[in-house]
């Protein structure tokens, strides 16, 4: 059994790879995901494709790696409200911060969320 598992994965592997004509779909520019998230749509009802998942799915990344791997002794720049934010309220917000910002859209997509959400939700000094 655990041959046969070996050998549909190697061929799952090489068939993939011999497919392959472009780089795997990634999120490089504020531009890039401003434009996934604008397709996810602004409400629950909204969402579709797949756009909303990996929209909020990217933010959330960005901000929980922000959140764990910030230095105790750098300046904490984001302060999320106790009762957290839900996924729609992320998405408007940066939403409305890159329309805000047209400058950013060819930054790096995570230095984006990490801007919007600083500037929405500034830590109290």
């Amino acid at each position: 059994m655990l041959k046969a598992v070996l050998v549909i994965a190697c061929l799952a592997s090489v068939t993939t790879q011999a497919g392959a004509t472009e780089p795997p779909n990634t999120l490089t520019s504020v531009a890039e995901l401003s434009s996934m998230c604008t397709a996810a749509g602004t409400t629950t009802q909204e969402a579709r494709d797949g756009s909303a998942l990996i929209c909020w799915g990217y933010m959330r990344g960005v901000l929980g790696s922000y959140a764990e791997l910030r230095d105790e002794a750098t300046e904490r720049r984001i302060c999320i409200p106790d009762g957290g934010i839900d996924d729609l309220r992320l998405t408007n917000t940066f939403l409305e911060w890159t329309s805000r910002n047209p400058e950013s859209r060819g930054m790096p997509a995570a230095r984006g969320v990490y801007m919007a959400m600083s500037e929405a939700f500034p830590c109290s000094q």
